[in-house]
């Protein structure tokens, strides 16, 4: 067991819940053993979360006999959480005993009944990586094994955004391959637009550039897909955005394997600060492990009925599928289409409860034009009202990106 220092219990309220801490927790080990009904469930709630699903997870009701028994027979894993309503001396007793069967590497936490400072300094002379306080939240204890398992700021993961619209139709794609330009256009940081709709993508066809064979044949399975191949798959677009096309206009394809999805997120993640993903509007296995897999979800709709009833469902999902995490981004695009009868933007927030919202007017001309020179609206003429749109949205959504408000010789920056 490694000493780390713990989190005083008076420091728990400022702990910020998981959605805000960012990342996933590597492939690990991680054994539980409880003794009361109640902290069970909330461990077993905890390690479902999203950010942990690389888990390998155990839960055992037998408490410290049990963890004991376990490291006695097994490897130690990477993770012990051992809930012990023993008194301090006995805690202290069996912990020495346990620590004598852990690995170096193995981490500890202990859920316990006192709050005590000297029983807090004895636990971590022992080893114990840190203490809690029963009764424990599922939140808490799932932002302290993610920042146990944090990457280090050398190798931390690229922020993934997921782009998806709230049915056919509403400009998803638009938003999301215009967003990743913008955050490009941020000049610092390099951007991966990855186009997962695998058989009608538009990325390919939006940015003027050809394609091969379809993205899952060029990807070829799990054990052959590295950072050489990803590379040569990638098209430059500018000196920050690079773009993954998805598709070569075919019909003729199955759904690839999730372990395949996993993994080129894990590639881009360690060689981009951001991956924005073009999501296709159908909710298949691949899509639900992209929205799983990001640290912030925009949901494209437009100012109608049936846009309204499937924005106000993708964000009742998301709240069951993403608990810790923050809500969804609402995009509304295609504003004030002349003759279209329309929900106004005030009365479509409100009846699905956002407080914010980007809102993006029709300009019809403007992107047709940006369309027919091969380009994106930023890129072709970042002076539109659509185009400064984009540039809220990023700064909404990756702050961390700075882009300045008043951008400054565009073209020059956005030429090939």
């Amino acid at each position: 067991m490694n000493a780390k220092p713990f989190l005083l219990e008076s420091n728990y309220d400022n702990v910020p819940v998981l959605g805000d801490a960012g990342g996933r927790v590597p492939h690990i080990k991680v054994c539980a053993f409880t003794e009361t009904a109640v902290t069970g469930a909330v461990i077993n709630s905890a390690l479902k979360d999203r950010r942990l699903d690389r888990a390998d997870t155990t839960l055992d009701t037998g408490g410290m006999i049990a963890a004991i028994a376990y490291c006695k027979k097994s490897p130690s894993p990477d993770l012990i959480i051992l809930e012990c309503t023993d008194h301090p001396p006995f805690l202290l007793a069996q912990l020495v005993e346990l620590a004598s069967l852990c690995d170096s590497g193995t981490k500890v936490i202990v859920i316990g009944v006192a709050n005590d400072v000297s029983l807090f300094r004895n636990l971590l002379e022992i080893g114990v990586t840190d203490y809690m306080v029963a009764p424990i939240r599922e939140d808490k204890l799932s932002t302290t094994i993610l920042r146990l398992f944090q990457h280090t700021e050398a190798t931390k993961p690229g922020k993934i955004y997921a782009v998806l619209g709230a049915r056919g139709g509403v400009g998803s794609s638009t938003v999301a391959q215009n967003m990743a330009a913008a955050l490009a256009n941020a000049g610092s940081a390099a951007v991966m637009l990855a186009d997962l709709d695998l058989q009608f993508g538009s990325v390919a066809l939006n940015l003027n550039f050809e394609t091969g064979t379809n993205l899952v044949q060029q990807l070829g399975d799990v054990a052959r897909l590295d950072d050489a191949l990803l590379d040569r798959l990638l098209v430059a677009r500018n000196k920050h955005l690079m773009v993954l096309a998805g598709t070569s206009a075919t019909l003729n394809l199955g759904e690839p394997s999730l372990d395949l999805l996993d993994k080129l997120i894990d590639l881009a993640q360690a060689s981009f600060p951001y991956l924005v993903l073009d999501l296709p509007h159908v909710w298949s296995h691949w899509v639900q492990k992209s929205v799983l897999a990001a640290d912030q979800v925009i949901i494209t709709a437009t100012p109608d009925l049936s846009s309204l009833k499937n924005a106000k469902a993708l964000l009742d999902h998301m709240g069951n599928l993403r608990p810790n995490d923050a809500a969804p981004h609402l995009v509304l695009n295609q504003i004030a289409m002349p003759k279209r009868a329309e929900i106004k933007p005030a009365a479509f927030a409100k009846a699905l409860g956002v407080t914010s919202m980007t809102e993006i007017a029709f300009d019809p001309s403007s992107f047709s034009k940006a369309s027919i020179a091969g380009q994106l609206l930023v890129e072709h003429n970042p002076k539109t009202a659509a185009s400064r749109k984009f540039g809220d949205l990023v700064r909404t959504i990756a702050p961390s990106a700075r882009l300045t408000r008043q951008p400054i010789g565009l073209a020059r920056l956005w030429s090939r």
